[in-house]
């Protein structure tokens, strides 16, 4: 009995261990300035990716090299076609620890 309520406890911290790992899996946002074209990385985003602390902000070319790796020209093309719109947006792109969840989320607030 008392080795079945050990492994009913390794159980039940190895269900923790997932439910927290699954909630890490979308690790952060960034901000995109429309005035400057400067990008701003969440806090989250630059610790959890281990990016460089002390450059949270980057151009276009870097963020997209950064995020989309094998998306850079599409990811560009979209802000660069956003940015330039007149109406009011929100534009969101959720950096994954998984390259297969990756998810462009985009608001058009017109």
């Amino acid at each position: 009995m008392e080795k079945f309520n050990n492994i009913e406890k390794e159980l039940a911290l190895l269900k923790e261990k997932l439910r927290i790992s699954q909630s890490l899996v979308k690790i952060g946002f960034w901000e995109l300035n429309r005035l400057s074209k400067m990008i701003k990385l969440s806090d989250e985003a630059v610790l959890i990716l281990k990016y460089d602390k002390g450059k949270t902000k980057l151009t276009i070319d870097e963020f997209c090299a950064f995020a989309a790796k094998n998306e850079t020209e599409i990811l560009k093309n979209e802000l660069l076609f956003l940015i330039d719109r007149k109406n009011n947006l929100d534009l969101e792109f959720t950096l994954s620890n998984e390259p297969a969840n990756k998810e462009t989320i985009i608001k058009d607030n017109c």
